[in-house]
């Protein structure tokens, strides 16, 4: 694939693009923030949703073209850098640089959000500067399939809908989704590659460390997920049924309507 004829192996160029993609995922954000207004949410829930409007954006972009090196492409892991794989992993630093800033500035970050957006830059510095990648392509593919089904989870949630199907079939797909994906194809690949020095010791560290971050969460959505069926068993016992697109009344009859603010994995 040719982009554009850029030069992709120039350092200028591609600090370059690095900039020029964390001012375009700043531009989005800002145009969002400026014609959108969610009235019926906080100010901060209101930021929290257009920000991952963007995310939801970069995610399926850089899905799509990590994809296609994989796939398309097939390279190994010991490969050097395509032109495709230096463009994804740019727009991605640059990506990942606007959503650990604007999360700072609408204090919408947490400290597990903070250590995953500096690892996963690292990664991509490290894939850059070796000129070795596809360990972080297969990292940006499978860890994107799961994240906009977890942005439109958390949007939901924000908008007062957690107590429907649709709601609970968005958490219930991205849980699934990020435990096959990061729990079954991230540890298949880190067993392939840990001890394998062709591969820069620097990124294989990089992966393992969020590959580890993501078994910790995994621990937590199966937690979530088993008192989904305990909550479901409850509901059909009260005879209390979930709409698609709004609450019903009756679930505040529900032992768990209170406690349910304490559930959340991003």
């Amino acid at each position: 694939m040719n982009l554009l004829y850029f030069d992709f192996e120039s350092s200028e160029s591609k600090a370059f693009l690095v900039v020029v993609s964390c001012l375009v995922w700043t531009t989005i954000c800002t145009l969002l923030e400026s014609t959108i207004k969610f009235k019926t949410l906080t100010k901060k829930a209101d930021h929290d949703v257009k920000n991952r409007f963007v995310s939801i954006i970069h995610g399926l972009v850089v899905m799509a073209l990590a994809g296609y090196s994989l796939f398309h492409d097939q390279p190994s892991y010991t490969a050097k850098n395509s032109d495709v794989q230096i463009f994804v992993l740019l727009i991605s630093m640059g990506y990942f640089i606007y959503d650990l800033l604007a999360c700072i500035y609408y204090k919408i970050c947490d400290r597990a959000l903070v250590i995953h957006h500096s690892l996963a830059v690292f990664g991509y510095f490290i894939s850059v500067y070796f000129g070795n990648s596809t360990l972080a392509m297969c990292g940006i593919f499978y860890g994107e399939t799961s994240n906009s089904f977890m942005h439109v989870r958390a949007m939901l949630r924000v908008a007062g809908k957690r107590h429907t199907k649709l709601y609970e079939l968005m958490e219930v797909v991205y849980m699934l989704t990020y435990i096959i994906a990061r729990g079954v194809c991230i540890t298949k690949i880190n067993y392939d590659t840990a001890l394998n020095s062709e591969i820069p010791f620097l990124l294989r560290f990089a992966c393992l460390a969020l590959w580890l971050q993501s078994l910790f969460f995994i621990k937590e959505m199966l937690g979530i997920l088993q008192k989904k069926i305990l909550q479901h068993k409850e509901r059909r016992v009260k005879s209390v049924d979930y709409y698609w697109f709004s609450e019903n009344p009756k679930v505040e009859t529900l032992s768990y309507f209170r406690k349910a603010g304490k559930e959340k994995v991003f």
